[in-house]
This record gives C-alpha cells, structure tokens and sequence, in this order.
C-alpha cells in the first residue's frame, strides 16, 4: 500500500495534469465560499443551543429555533461580507486573514447582543458566547484546514507572498485580475498608494495603506517575498526609496507590464520581470516631436557609423519607426555588423539594409562608399570610448577619433550630404583625459566646418548611457553575478546617466531641429552617486553588502575626474523648443587654423609622437590637462634608456597607419 507522501506526490501530479478541473472552481469560488460559511453559521448556531441545555432543545424554545437561527445566520452573512471576510483563497490564508475573521464573529455577536436587548428577547445565559466560540472554531478551522490542504498538495513556492505598489486605479485592476485569474503566482498581502492618499479602505480584502514608510514594517509583519511595481504608473522615487530602504535580502523587487497587455492577453502581457537599474532611473518621460522627425528621415538614405555599438545599433533600430528608403550599417567589426543586420532583417524585413564593413580611418574607402550609395544624412557613432584604454593609447584616439572625423565631416561636405551629425559625450567638457580631449578636438572642426557648403554640421553631446558595452553597469553586474568584490574608484564619484532608447530619441530630435553649427546638449537630469548605483545593483540582485559582496575603493584611474560638466567654463547654454534639448553657445572656431592643427596631428600620428599629440592636444583644445599619465610613462621609459644604456622599446600593438589613409 502506497504510504502518505506517495499519494501526495501523485495528487499533485493529477491536479497539475488536469488544471481544467479545478480552474471553475477557482473562477466561481464565490458561490461555493458563501453557502459553506452560511452552513457552518447555522450549524455553529446550532450546536450552541444543544450544548447550552445538554443536548435537548427546551420546549418552550423549539418552536421559534427555526427563526433565532434564521436571525443568527443572517446577522453573521451580512457581518463576513461587510469584513470582506469571504474575499482570498482560502489555502492562503495569514494571521492577518485569521485576526480579520475575528473581528467579523464578535462584530456580529455584539450585533446580536445588542438586538436581543432592544427587542427585549430573553437570551439564555452563555449561549452567545457559546455560539461564538463555536462559530470561531468552525471557520476558523475551515481556513487552517484548507491552508495545510494547501501546503501538502501544492508545491513549497508555488505562490509568493507579495507587496503591490502604485495607483489606486492600477491597483484595483491588478489585485481584481490576480483574485480572477485561474491560476496566480501570487498572494497579495498589502498595498501600498504611492500617491500617498488612500488609506484605510480594502482591495478585494487586501488592506490598502498610503504611508511609505510604513513599508519596511509590512514587509516583516506579512513576511512579504516580493515587491511587484505596477507599470507604467509606478513612481520611480518610490522605486528608489523602497530598494534602498529594505534591507532584508529574501525579498526581491519586481515589475508588472503595462496593465493594457496583461488584461487584453497579449503574448507577453502576464511576463513580470526583475526590477532593473534603467527602472529606478529618475527621469521624466520624454515627449518626442515624431513629425518633425518623421519629415526629415522618411523615404532618406540614412548612414549610420558605429552600427553595431550600443548607441549605432540602437540607433538603427529607432530609424526603422520612420520609414527611411534605405539604412547604411557603417562598422569596422564584423561580428557586430552580422549581428544588428541580422537583428534589422529579422524584425523588420520590409526596411531596405545596406551593411559595409569598414573603418572611418580609411579616407579613400569612404570617399567611394559616399559617391556610391549618395546618403543624405550621417549619424557619426564610431568612436574609441573607454578612457583608460584610450588614455594610454593616445596615437590610436588621434587616429581614430580625430583625424577619422575629419576624413567622415570633409567626404560628406564632398558628396553633398544634407546632414552630418556627430555624436560627442560629456567628457569633452573641460577635459583631463586623452579621449574626452579627442572629442572636443572633433566637435570644433565639425562646428567650424559648417556653412561651406550645403551640408549642415551638428553636434549632439550626452553623458553616460546605462548598460552600454564595457561601462560600469555590465562590470558591476558581472562582478556580483561571480562574487567577487564590486570595485569603485572614488566614494563621491558622479556621472551622468540615460537609457539607450532615450539617448537616440534625443539624438534623432536634436539632428531634425539641428540648422548647422549647433552643440546640442542633452538634459541629463541629476547626477547618480556610483557608490549609490553599485549598491543598488547589489540589492537588487538579493545580497547584502559586506556579507554576500564587498565594494572596494580602487583610487581615481588616469584621467578620470570626480564628476562630469556637460558645458564648458566659455559655453552658455541656451534653451530649445524641447525641455530634454539645450544648446551649447560658444566661440567658433577659425577652420583654416584647425586644418592646420590636424594637419600637425596627422604627422604626429604617422611619427607614431604620444608625447607630441598629448602637448598638441593641451595646446588646442581649451581648459584641457590630459595625458599626464603617458607622459610619465615616457619620462620613466626614457630614464631607464639612460641608465641602463640601452633602448626600451616596447611591442607595437597597434599596426603602422598608411599614408593614403591619412
């Protein structure tokens, strides 16, 4: 014979087989819930009145019983359903549910206490308070029952125990869909009005509060697993204070779909997600002039350098919304190419794609790609990014990021493109560090080279972008997913940070405003702590700081400064027609000065000069200092010549440009 957990195991298997037998019961609970209670009323009612005159009913009480158990079991239905004590499923029950169910029974004795007093009905003596106990005894008994029911057929986790965050319209539709649905993952515990407003009412028997504070002690009292944000209404300062404010690691935060999906069954509409740090991002929603747009890109040859980067490829995906004729994939890397063309044609098929593998150094390339497939606008993304790489490698950002512009800004000016947009970051601002400084150098020849010809010359300069390849975001993560210590450079270091998307949306407006000559500046919002965000990230990952990882100090890298300036100390910013877009105004450049400048660098770059690019760059640029580093590396290279007499030369990583690339 099969011993209990065995038939426990194959019970659960049954049920899990066959759903269908138990989803009416779940939709239509209601009208089984209310008859079993109203029975367990009459017959707690019942049961009071033997055991009060030992087991036989007076004589002269047996021809109104019917109606007294009549008047109790009213009194009883209308108290549980004014205490919405018929809402939940049963085999989830809580203390909270048990202490509910309390306040029901004796409400509904005192009712009928008080009932009896005013009709002046003779009460037995003790038999209300044993038809309350008993009636106690009875649902309360029901409930604990169907919960151990509940432990032993369903599996440990089947359903978490959850906190639901937003408004009180998103909260009304979530809690009533769970309480509908057939089968939920969740048991709502509480909810929380992140307006702050409402308070003291109830959900579908789930208690609403409105206090945030109050968080943190509902967490520990309902023994809450998860914190589910209701999208999109949630409010990301809630989101913020929440992940810094509970500590306790068991409980994870989640993030519902828009609340349309889940109730029209879209295909991805019931999937929630982790909360990630592009969701507690406090910025405003950007509303886009998609017209203005949509004029300048439809039915347009767009080519777009850096495709397969995280700005390029995002990028392209943006362009498809607007219908250009084709989009031009410029990348020097051929993995990345295959993988946004794939990514292009198999999400939209119908979008004419042209990908070139191809470097922006290569002058000659590009003069014939552009008399070949005629643009009309280019989105300048390649460019060498990382600051300690390029640090001390300043030939290469020579190379690449400067001298590549100008060979890209003159071919365009060449072949009529309409639009030459150039995409800068805020480390050209003020900058202290060799690729901060190679942007700049690359923003005023491009300002300079405009109005030379038909072609329109912008700029579009922004900070950091969250989750971009090899930024500090992935290493953080990647750092916490192998428990190794989370490394910071500085305690009080700050950046400033956007989403992808929204850092191409602002691009895309910035290029249709853009009439040439413009530094567009993009609205960063406020500065984020990075010793905040890595301690975010590790929260939200469920581990605790100085137990499951350690953050460690590492010291300022190289050129890297405390905090970025997105306008230089000569720049006035000036407002645009988008709140999210302003305008950098200051001295343009002679560009008969700067040819001559670049010319110098290109020699300095063919002479393979780190230390006479690094000077160059100081003297050009204004209120630059970069390059410290190199040059100390140089003096240290150089006195070791002298002291050991011999000549330290290092490997060439880096092949020899060729002239006719330069």
């Amino acid at each position: 014979m099969n011993n209990p957990r065995t038939l426990l195991k194959e019970l659960r298997s049954f049920l899990q087989a066959h759903k269908w037998l138990s989803s009416p019961l779940v939709r239509y609970r209601m009208v089984l819930i209310v008859p079993i209670h109203l029975c367990l009323f009459l017959l707690a009612a019942y049961w009071a009145f033997l055991v009060r005159f030992d087991w036989e009913v007076p004589s002269n009480l047996a021809p109104v019983l019917p109606t007294i158990l009549l008047v109790v079991v009213t009194v009883r239905g209308l108290t549980f359903w004014l205490f919405q004590g018929y809402q939940g499923m049963l085999r989830r029950v809580t203390f909270y549910d048990l202490v509910t169910l309390l306040k029901a029974i004796t409400a509904g004795s005192l009712l009928l206490v008080g009932g009896w007093l005013v009709f002046r009905r003779p009460v037995p003596s003790g038999l209300l308070v044993i038809e309350w106990f008993l009636t106690l005894t009875l649902v309360g008994g029901l409930r604990i029952a169907s919960r151990l029911w509940g432990q032993a057929v369903y599996p440990k986790g089947a359903f978490r125990r959850a906190l639901f965050v937003g408004t009180l319209s998103d909260l009304e539709l979530v809690i009533g869909y769970i309480r509908r649905s057939r089968h939920g993952q969740y048991y709502p515990v509480a909810c929380l009005d992140q307006e702050g407003v409402h308070r003291g009412i109830r959900i579908n028997g789930i208690p609403l509060w409105n206090k945030i504070d109050d968080v943190p002690r509902l967490v520990r009292r309902h023994g809450v697993q998860e914190i589910v944000f209701c999208s999109p209404g949630a409010s990301k300062e809630v989101m913020n204070y929440l992940v810094e404010t509970c500590s306790d690691p068991s409980v994870s935060f989640k993030l519902l779909p828009p609340l349309q999906q889940a109730l029209e069954g879209s295909k991805n509409g019931h999937e929630i997600r982790d909360l990630t740090i592009e969701d507690i991002v406090n910025r405003k929603p950007i509303q886009l002039d998609e017209t203005l747009i949509a004029r300048h890109i439809r039915d347009r040859r767009i080519l777009v350098t850096g495709a397969g980067g995280s700005i390029g490829r995002e990028l392209c995906l943006q362009l498809v919304r607007f219908q250009p004729e084709c989009i031009i994939l410029f990348e020097r890397y051929e993995s990345s190419l295959y993988s946004i063309q794939l990514e292009l044609s198999d999400r939209y098929p119908h979008q004419p794609i042209h990908p070139v593998l191809g470097t922006i150094s290569d002058a000659q390339g590009f003069y014939k790609l552009l008399e070949q497939l005629r643009p009309d606008t280019i989105f300048h993304c390649a460019a060498y990014k990382h600051v300690p790489v390029v640090e001390l490698n300043p030939i290469e950002a020579g190379y690449n990021n400067i001298l590549g512009t100008r060979h890209m800004a003159r071919a365009a000016l060449a072949h009529g493109v309409d639009k030459f947009v150039m995409i800068s970051t805020d480390k050209a601002v003020n900058p202290t560090n060799v690729m901060g400084a190679s942007k700049r150098l690359a923003e005023m020849y491009v300002q300079a080279l405009n109005g030379r010809a038909h072609t329109r010359f912008i700029t579009v300069r922004f900070g950091n972008v969250l989750n971009s390849a090899g930024s500090v975001i992935p290493r953080f993560l990647e750092q916490i997913r192998s428990g190794r210590p989370v490394t910071v450079t500085h305690p009080e270091i700050e950046r400033f940070f956007m989403s992808i998307p929204e850092a191409c949306q602002l691009v895309l407006q910035a290029a249709a405003m853009g009439q040439g000559g413009e530094i567009f500046v993009l609205n960063m919002g406020k500065p984020v702590r990075i010793l905040d965000l890595a301690r975010k990230l590790i929260r939200l990952a469920g581990r605790v700081e100085g137990k499951d990882i350690e953050i460690v100090l590492t010291g300022l890298r190289p050129g890297e400064k405390l905090y970025e300036e997105l306008f230089d100390r000569d720049e006035e910013p000036l407002p645009t027609d988008s709140e999210h877009i302003r305008i950098a105004r200051g001295r343009v450049h002679d560009f008969d000065r700067l040819e001559n400048e670049f010319d110098e660098i290109e020699r300095l770059v063919f002479q393979r000069d780190e230390a006479g690019i690094i000077h160059k760059l100081n003297t050009i640029v204004p209120n630059c200092s970069c390059g410290r580093e190199v040059l100390e590396r140089r003096r240290d290279i150089a006195n070791k010549e002298i002291e050991h007499g011999w000549r330290l030369t290092g490997p060439n990583l880096h092949s020899r440009p060729r002239r006719r690339d330069i």
